[in-house]
């Protein structure tokens, strides 16, 4: 709770500086509650914010969390954490993924690995990227260096997804 209080101490900085954003970004690394009240924060100011489940969450989140989120970006494991559910293939990912949109979420956004990545929305305008073969030699960083670019290309306004995902998906690496 100390750390919560640490946040709250400097909302008034805070708050000035995420208004700034065209697009905030959160990730695992900070305690539930901090992500919480930035994101609850950056969603208040018309922010969109972006929630990257890295490192892999050890239970699901609370499903309050998911109304301040526009974009949820998660790997396999990470996705069959927040919702106890399978997400090894592309078809129970995107059943996974429904169940999150169906506590809040606008989107989700899912690196498959090898096979590519999945954005699936409220809409159902669901957009599948297939995996370019590479031969890694190593993927440390490989999902943040991801997510950064996505939020790079997000923030710029242009809402064609599929151009974005898949310039990433050739690129990113």
């Amino acid at each position: 709770m100390r750390k919560c209080s640490y946040f709250l101490f400097f909302y008034s900085k805070a708050k000035d500086a995420i208004k700034s954003c065209k697009v905030f970004v959160v990730q695992l690394e900070l305690p539930q509650e901090i992500n919480q009240e930035a994101l609850k924060l950056a969603h208040s100011l018309g922010v969109k914010t972006i929630l990257n489940t890295a490192p892999a969450p050890n239970k699901p989140l609370p499903e309050s969390i998911y109304q301040y989120v526009d974009i949820l970006c998660a790997n396999q494991p990470e996705l069959e954490m927040l919702t106890q559910l399978p997400a090894s293939t592309r078809e129970e990912a995107e059943i996974a993924a429904n169940k999150i949109i169906s506590f809040g979420a606008s989107q989700i956004l899912i690196t498959l690995g090898a096979q590519g990545c999945l954005l699936i929305t409220k809409s159902s305008q669901n957009i599948f990227v297939e995996g370019k073969k590479v031969n890694a030699i190593d993927t440390s960083g490989a999902g943040d260096s991801f997510i950064g670019a996505f939020a790079y290309f997000y923030s710029k306004g242009n809402n064609s997804y599929s151009f974005k995902i898949q310039y990433l998906a050739n690129n990113a690496f």
